[in-house]
């Protein structure tokens, strides 16, 4: 199942609130543990694809995802 994904001008406290509560999500991440590292997960990833990875990101082997 695809998770969720920030909305364009999501706060990542909103976010995470929504994702945790989400049904998909309670269904298969019981442990709530899991279901939020998996939600921050998301968020960070979508603003890293939005171009605000850092010259950091890029030494330890991210990807700008610029082409």
């Amino acid at each position: 199942m695809p998770l969720p994904s920030p909305k364009k001008s999501e706060k990542e406290q909103e976010f995470v609130s929504r994702c945790m509560a989400d049904d998909i999500m309670n269904k298969d991440y019981k442990d709530q543990k899991q279901r939020v590292a998996i939600c921050y997960s998301q968020f960070k990833t979508r603003h890293k694809m939005k171009g605000e990875a850092s010259w950091d990101d890029v030494r330890m082997g991210d990807s700008l995802n610029i082409i």
